[in-house]
């Protein structure tokens, strides 16, 4: 992993996101309006310029509305506390899972890599099936427990962790690919871990 870059990938993501904001006029402390309120499709564009480059194995996956469509599922996202702060939570949770899907073919050092963030949805050559001994989360035989998503979900406790939250606990520990397949739980996964 590349946690010494993590903090320069939230840092460039949060002035971004800043910048992009500051024309906005928000007077009120405590609002409860939605994630489109903090963050507008051509910024999430902006700020994944290479999101759908045709070198990244994700191409295409990650969507802005299926962004706004699983931040419903979390009610508290983006709508607690002032304007500031929600941009701050935005930001941070962007950095983040860009980071963690960052890569790309074809970087160079003048943009880096961290302008490759939302370019994988699973973990390269896993060393691991990741799966641990658990009665309340059993493996399933021949399946891979490895990163997946956003944030790398892995480990058969995390999938059915996760997997009770929405009620698809079985599913996803029959099938961890899943996670993969549709992007509005890809992002639930990330906000829920």
């Amino acid at each position: 992993m590349r946690f010494g870059a993590l903090p320069i990938s939230s840092l460039f993501l949060s002035y971004v996101l800043f910048c992009s904001c500051q024309s906005s006029n928000y007077n009120d402390d405590i609002t409860r309006r939605g994630l489109g309120d903090v963050l507008t499709k051509p910024m999430f564009q902006k700020m994944l310029p290479n999101a759908n480059n045709d070198s990244c194995p994700a191409k295409g996956f990650y969507t802005y509305e299926a962004f706004v469509a699983a931040a419903k599922s979390y009610p508290a996202f983006a709508t607690t506390g002032s304007h500031e702060i929600r941009k701050r939570e935005v930001a941070a949770f962007l950095g983040q899972t860009s980071f963690q899907t960052a890569g790309g073919i074809g970087w160079t050092p003048s943009i880096g890599p961290y302008t490759w963030g939302y370019c994988y949805k699973k973990e390269d050559n896993p060393p691991t099936d990741y799966c641990q001994p658990n009665p309340s989360y059993p493996c399933v035989a021949g399946r891979n427990y490895c990163g997946r998503g956003l944030m790398l979900l892995a480990g058969n406790y995390n999938y059915g962790k996760f997997g009770e939250t929405i009620g698809r606990k079985k599913d996803l520990l029959q099938n961890p690919d899943l996670l993969i397949k549709n992007v509005t739980m890809a992002f639930e996964a990330a906000l829920w871990f």
